[in-house]
């Protein structure tokens, strides 16, 4: 049986972090930021990035850590890839084109030293269509289960889609439930 909870995480030390003007309007844990100069506010997110991590460490937790790109203010959110304990991964479509650099040929290589690439979604961003998951897609690993908020008209086909492939589907106006 699979694990609800991992041991291993994968996080990114940012290289820059901002408010995302083409991710704002879909991500309602973003506030403009304005107020204070970027170096500013990554310095910030950088100590509380070093104090997560030992933390993560300091508690058992494996974790990898891959630096982030230059143009990628929100990388530090990798939500463009899902693995799977059969070392499987798939990669999401993501509706931000300065969200797409963040799936960089660099970091895939690496993360298929550990993981093959089973399902890339990348192909459909030309068609606008999206299946990145900001708080939007909850697995539940253990009951083969999952929940996605509808956050754009686009999403439903594409997360219907994917969900299809190992889960059956419950939908309403605002959600889907998968069991």
């Amino acid at each position: 049986m699979s694990p609800q909870s991992t041991n291993h995480v994968l996080l990114i030390r940012p290289t820059e972090f901002y408010s995302n003007d083409q991710t704002i309007e879909t991500n309602h844990y973003q506030k403009p930021d304005n107020k204070k100069p970027r170096s500013e506010i990554l310095n910030e997110a950088l100590i509380e990035f070093d104090s997560f991590e030992k933390n993560l460490l300091d508690h058992g937790i494996r974790v990898t850590t891959f630096l982030g790109q230059k143009g990628c203010p929100d990388n530090i959110f990798p939500n463009w890839a899902v693995t799977f304990d059969d070392r499987s991964m798939h990669i999401f479509s993501m509706l931000g084109e300065n969200r797409r650099l963040e799936k960089s040929e660099n970091h895939i290589r690496d993360l298929n030293r550990t993981y093959q690439t089973t399902l890339d979604y990348s192909k459909y961003e030309n068609k606008s269509k999206f299946l990145e998951g900001t708080s939007s897609l909850v697995l539940d690993r253990v009951n083969r289960a999952a929940i996605k908020v509808l956050l754009r008209n686009g999403q439903v086909n594409m997360t219907m889609n994917y969900l299809l492939l190992k889960h059956r589907v419950i939908r309403d106006n605002r959600s889907i439930i998968v069991m």
